[in-house]
C-alpha cells in the first residue's frame, strides 16, 4: 500500500501497519519536529520525509491508498487548563487550522482509507466540526484495552467495522516488573486551599503519558510502596513500541516523542480491519470475474 502520514511523529503508523500485516510499497511522511524525524529515520531509513504539512500541494499526489494522521492534540486538551493556557473550545484556533490540512488532503487525494486521531477531552464543538468535515463519526478507544496505559483518544476513519477492541486485561505489573499501579502528584484546590499529595490509581494502570513529564506527574508505585518516575524504556512499553525504538535521543527526549506518538497496538488493531476490507474487495472482484 501507498501511505501518506501527516503529522507523522516517530513513525508509529509505520510500526502499526507492519504489525497488522499490511504490505507497504511507499510511506510518505510530513513532520517538522527534528527529534521525531531522527527517530523515524533511525528505524525506517526508507521513509520519504516531505516537511511541513502547511506547505504541501496535495493536488500533486496520486495513487495514495491511505492517509493517516493526528494533528497536535495539546490545543484541544483539557490538560492545558492545568498550565494556565487557553484551551481551544471552538473550531477557530491553531489546533483546528492544523486539522484542516488533513481534511484537505483527504478531499483532494481521495484515498481508499483515512484515519484521523485526536484527544478525547476535546470540546463537543470541535469534535462535531471534525466529524462534519470528515463525514464519519469518531470511535473512542482507550489504550488501556490493549496495554497498561490509560489513554483515551477519538479515531475518525472510513475503515469498515471499527469498534473498540476486547479488553486484553493488561496491568502495569505485566509490563513493568514489580509495579503495582500508576501515580501522579497533584495539587488540588479545596475549600481550605490547595491540598497536595499522591494520586494513586486503583485500576492498576499507568496514567496517560505526558510530554511535559516530571518525576512526579508520570510515576509508578512499586510493590514495596515506593513511588518513582517512569523511564523512557517504560514509555516505549506502555506505547507498545519496540524496545529501543527511540534510543537515539536523550532520556527526556525519548519520553517526549513517545508521549506525542500513537499507541501502536491500537493502530494495528484498526489497520487489521483495513486488511479485512482488502480481502473482501478482492473476494468480490474474483466473484465478478468467475
Amino acid at each position: 500500500m501507498r501511505i501518506l502520514s501527516l503529522f507523522d511523529g516517530i513513525g508509529c503508523g509505520r510500526v502499526a501497519l507492519e504489525r497488522a500485516g499490511i504490505p507497504i510499497d511507499i510511506y510518505i511522511a510530513s513532520e517538522i519536529d527534528k527529534d521525531s524525524i531522527r527517530v523515524a529515520k533511525k528505524n525506517y531509513p526508507d521513509i520519504i520525509q516531505i516537511g511541513d504539512v502547511r506547505e504541501i500541494d496535495f493536488s500533486k499526489f496520486e495513487n495514495i491508498d491511505a492517509i493517516i494522521g493526528g494533528s497536535p492534540c495539546s490545543y484541544f486538551s483539557n490538560a492545558r487548563t492545568s498550565f494556565q493556557e487557553t484551551r481551544e473550545r471552538y473550531p477557530n484556533g491553531t489546533g483546528y487550522e492544523l486539522f484542516t490540512y488533513f481534511a484537505k488532503a483527504v478531499k483532494q487525494i481521495k484515498p481508499r482509507y483515512f484515519l484521523y486521531e485526536n484527544n478525547y477531552s476535546m470540546s463537543k464543538e470541535v469534535r462535531n466540526q471534525i466529524t462534519l468535515d470528515l463525514g464519519v463519526k469518531p470511535v473512542m478507544i482507550d489504550s488501556a484495552l490493549v496495554t497498561a496505559q490509560s489513554r483515551k483518544r477519538y479515531y475518525w476513519t472510513n475503515i469498515d467495522d471499527v469498534l473498540p477492541p476486547k479488553d486484553r486485561n493488561i496491568l502495569i505489573g505485566d509490563v513493568i516488573d514489580g509495579a503495582v499501579t500508576g501515580a501522579a502528584f497533584r495539587n488540588q484546590l479545596t475549600k481550605k486551599g490547595y491540598v497536595s499529595g499522591w494520586d494513586i490509581r486503583k485500576d492498576r494502570k499507568s496514567n496517560c503519558l505526558l510530554t511535559f513529564a516530571t518525576k512526579r506527574n508520570c510515576a509508578v508505585q512499586m510493590q514495596d510502596g515506593s513511588i518513582r518516575p517512569l523511564t523512557a524504556d517504560e514509555y516505549e512499553l506502555l506505547q507498545t513500541l519496540p524496545q529501543g525504538y527511540t534510543d537515539c535521543l536523550s532520556e527526556s527526549g525519548r519520553k517526549t516523542v513517545c508521549a506525542l506518538g500513537w499507541t501502536v497496538d491500537v493502530l494495528a488493531y484498526i489497520f487489521q480491519h483495513m486488511e479485512e476490507s482488502e480481502h473482501h474487495i478482492k473476494s468480490n472482484y474474483r466473484r465478478k470475474l468467475f
